[in-house]
């Protein structure tokens, strides 16, 4: 496992296109596309550290206005997130 120092310097993300992995991923098991999909290890490295610039560049804290959904780690369980989403309503675009 890559500490974070080293995911810093690893990692130059040029400006990666989230749209286009989301929609890869929201697709998973619809008809016509299949059950799996796959994200090759360097778009997930380019992915990571945007996610990690994108972090660095949010305040500590922030002020939310009801109703709000709060989700503890779901460990990597992309269905459950689906699900929640499903259930709650996907976030509005920022």
């Amino acid at each position: 496992m890559m500490s974070r120092e080293q995911v810093s310097v690893a990692f130059t993300p040029s400006r990666v296109n989230v749209d286009k992995y989301l929609e890869r991923l929201m697709n998973i098991g619809k008809l016509g596309t299949g059950f799996t999909s796959t994200i090759e290890e360097s778009e997930i490295s380019d992915l990571v550290a945007e996610c990690l610039q994108s972090f660095q560049r949010q305040p500590m804290m922030i002020e939310c206005s009801p109703p709000i959904t709060i989700v503890g780690d779901i460990h990597g369980q992309f269905g459950d997130v689906m699900r929640i989403f499903n259930n709650v309503g996907f976030p509005p675009d920022y």
